[in-house]
Parts: structure tokens; C-alpha cells; sequence
């Protein structure tokens, strides 16, 4: 009689095994498989850390020295990030949005001073040239002294794209520092290195070119703060869980981005500069911010040709 008395005490542990076993597999697949219901920021939080992400985006900041010039481009950089969250686009899309969240801020270095600042408007004008970037170089040419670029900066939010790189190129532009990377992920193909496209000898292969004239002349660096590389890790979990639109300014509208952005203007006013030739540079940023960028936009120009006039 001892045996069946074995054998039920065992199927009575399987069974519970098992059971807990059910339990488990349900509280897992509860857990990483999220309704369509839940929000964007519930759904990606079940699958992975945002603020994990954020504390590994600024060790890796922190592997690379601040030296003066540096802590300058943290400065301009989250400039351009405060430009863009300043008129905020939920729905790149929308016939009546601007445009994409991308935006830019140009530095006369001469002067050590933001002189004029822009955002993406392809939607507001209804013209696919209009980037951030164009807009800020063909407006304040247009309206100054100036016949190209060569004493300047260019802070961007977003690495520039072909048409962008080539208006650098073509107005002496020596320099632009970037604040997100436009990735090449998985079945996505960025549109990120331009510039470094344009410097590429390909003269070695069959109908290969030299690198474009005098294009040794511009340098495309990405900005060390540590925004950047946050933007850079969630746009990558985010196009893990997108199973259609995979688009890098899709995914400029979403919450997690607008939370970047919204860290990078508190930064921008809590920043303390470990270098005094910065003080005044840091000042005229804030100072430029609150009095200069627009929540609003206009067609072309407009402010500057006022002042100009």
C-alpha cells in the first residue's frame, strides 16, 4: 500500500510544479506582452529600462574629457534641444504641424555668440527643402552681411542629411555638432554621415570617385552630451518594438523623445559650467532662449528681416 501512497504524493508535487510553473509563464507573458490599450510610455517601460537607458547614456558622457571647448558644445547642443521642444509637434504628419522636431542654432565664433536659430517647417512652408538646418543658413544669409559661413557653427539636434551637408559644403561651413545620431538599424537605412560620404575616396574601386572638392574642409562631430547617446539607445528599443514605421521622425514625436528634450531644457538652466571663459556663453544661451526663440513660426525670416530693415 506504501507504493500508490508514493506515487500520489508525487503526482500531487507534479501537479503543483506544474501549476507554479502555468503561474509564472502567465505573470511573464502578462508582463512582456503589453495590451493595446497601454500607453506608449507604460508599453515600452514593460520591456526595457528608460531611466537604465538614461544612467548608461551619461557614464558614457563621463568617459570623455570636459574641457572648455567641449562644455561649449554641451551648451549650443542643448540650445538647439530647448529651440525644438519650444513648438513642439505631436503629429509630424498633420497638415497643420510645422514639421519635424529637429531644429538647429548657428554660432558666429568670431563673437562667441548664438546669432540666429530654426526648425524643420516642410509642413508650414509645404516644401520638402525647408530642414532645420537649410532654413537656418538660406534666413540668415539672406538677411546679413554675410556671403557664407566660414567663422561658424552649426548645432543641430539631428545629424544632417545629404541636402543639408551639401549647403554646408557650398557656404564654407567648417564645423557641425549634432545631438542624435541618424542611425543605420537593423532593416533601417539612416541618412546619417553626409559630410563623411562626401570625403569618401572611392577612387580604388571599379568607377570609383574622389572625395568632393575641398569637402576635407567640414567636420560632422556628435555632440558628448550625454542626450545623444539616450535618444541614440531609445530610438533603437523603440524600432525593436515598431513592427511598421521604423522612421526616425516618427519616432521625434513620441513621448520618449519629448522627455529628452524636456531634460535637456532643465539642464540647459541647472547646467554649472566647470570652465569660467564659459560663464558668458552660458548666460547669452539662457538669455537667447527666453527672449529670441519663437513658440510660434513664421513663413521665412521675418524677425530678422525686420531687424535688418
Amino acid at each position: 500500500m506504501e507504493v500508490p501512497k508514493f506515487n500520489s504524493i508525487r503526482t500531487f508535487l507534479s501537479i503543483g510544479v506544474i501549476t507554479l510553473l502555468m503561474c509564472g509563464a502567465y505573470t511573464v507573458f502578462a508582463k512582456e506582452t503589453p495590451t493595446s490599450q497601454t500607453t506608449e510610455q507604460v508599453k515600452l517601460s514593460t520591456w526595457f529600462d528608460v531611466d537604465a537607458l538614461k544612467k548608461d547614456a551619461i557614464k558614457k558622457a563621463d568617459t570623455y574629457p570636459k574641457t572648455a571647448f567641449t562644455e561649449r558644445d554641451d551648451i549650443y547642443t542643448l540650445l538647439a534641444y530647448a529651440v525644438v521642444l519650444k513648438n513642439w509637434q505631436n503629429n509630424k504628419d498633420a497638415e497643420t504641424s510645422r514639421g519635424y522636431n529637429i531644429g538647429s542654432v548657428l554660432i558666429d565664433e568670431t563673437k562667441s555668440e548664438v546669432v540666429f536659430w530654426a526648425r524643420n517647417a516642410v509642413n508650414f512652408t509645404k516644401n520638402y527643402t525647408q530642414h532645420g538646418e537649410v532654413r537656418l543658413m538660406t534666413c540668415y544669409l539672406a538677411e546679413s552681411d554675410s556671403k557664407g559661413l566660414k567663422n561658424f557653427t552649426l548645432y543641430t539636434t539631428l545629424e544632417p542629411c545629404a541636402m543639408c551637408s551639401g549647403m554646408m559644403y557650398l557656404t564654407s561651413l567648417p564645423r557641425t555638432v549634432y545631438g542624435q545620431k541618424d542611425l543605420s538599424y537593423e532593416d533601417r537605412r539612416g541618412y546619417g554621415d553626409a559630410i563623411e560620404r562626401l570625403q569618401l575616396n572611392s577612387k580604388l574601386l571599379p568607377n570609383g570617385f574622389e572625395p568632393y572638392p575641398r569637402s576635407n574642409y567640414i567636420q560632422s562631430d556628435g555632440s558628448n552630451i550625454y542626450h545623444r547617446y539616450w535618444l541614440d539607445s531609445l530610438y533603437k528599443a523603440w524600432i525593436d518594438l515598431s513592427s511598421e514605421n521604423t522612421s526616425i521622425t516618427t519616432f521625434l514625436t513620441t513621448d520618449l523623445a519629448k522627455a529628452v528634450f524636456e531634460d535637456a531644457l532643465q539642464l540647459l538652466f541647472s547646467y554649472e559650467i566647470k570652465h569660467p571663459e564659459n560663464a558668458k556663453i552660458i548666460k547669452q544661451a539662457r538669455n537667447y532662449y527666453e527672449n529670441e526663440v519663437s513658440d510660434e513660426y513664421d513663413v521665412l525670416c521675418l524677425k530678422l528681416k525686420a531687424q535688418t530693415n
